[in-house]
């Protein structure tokens, strides 16, 4: 193991790897997502990691900065975090999708579900989910209520629970609920 962490190595990982790992990390908390597997995707890292070099390069072979220590972690962490945020923000408030739609190119949407775009967006708001059995669960989606943000697993939990009577009157409860997605039949917002 200690002949795999030379110097070379390290260095090649790290102008490599760490980028691409950095950039899609830190875009991934946008999106109500998790990384992939390494193994899945190293092709993905290495690629980004190529494409962020070639387009650094001309920053990073002219400025005698960027042959410092400092200058090295700027240019393999600092900006590939920047790049990232950057791109994670473009998801989260839609700059290039809302861009491509103006111009009149179709894209598709980076994020998957409705689920996934919605609860990417939420913020405080009152909710109705309804059940499948037809049960309605009132309240308020705040600061400490949770989507979950795992697509095998959707579920959602209210912080603030309503009791609706027959005229639809909201009188509050000293509890929230969790509710799984198999049982959700609709929510509503507002």
């Amino acid at each position: 193991m200690a002949e795999f962490l030379t110097d070379q190595n390290v260095i090649a990982f790290t102008k490599f790897f760490v980028p691409g790992i950095l950039i899609l990390f830190i875009r991934s908390r946008f999106i109500n997502s998790s990384l992939p597997p390494i193994s899945e995707a190293t092709v993905a890292y290495v690629l980004i990691s190529i494409v962020y070099n070639a387009a650094t390069l001309p920053l990073t072979s002219h400025w005698s900065f960027f042959s410092t220590w400092p200058g090295q972690a700027t240019s393999s962490f600092i900006i590939p975090f920047m790049i990232g945020l950057i791109a994670g923000l473009d998801i989260r408030y839609d700059w290039s999708f809302n861009f491509f739609k103006s111009i009149g190119i179709d894209v598709n949407h980076p994020i998957p579900s409705a689920w996934d775009w919605k609860m990417s967006k939420i913020e405080p708001c009152y909710i109705m989910i309804t059940l499948d059995d037809d049960t309605k669960w009132a309240g308020k989606f705040d600061v400490k209520s949770n989507a979950s943000t795992d697509r095998n697993e959707r579920d959602i939990y209210i912080e603030q629970v309503y009791d609706l009577d027959d005229n639809n009157n909201w009188t509050a409860r000293k509890s929230g609920v969790w509710i799984n997605r198999q049982h959700i039949k609709s929510i509503e917002f507002w």
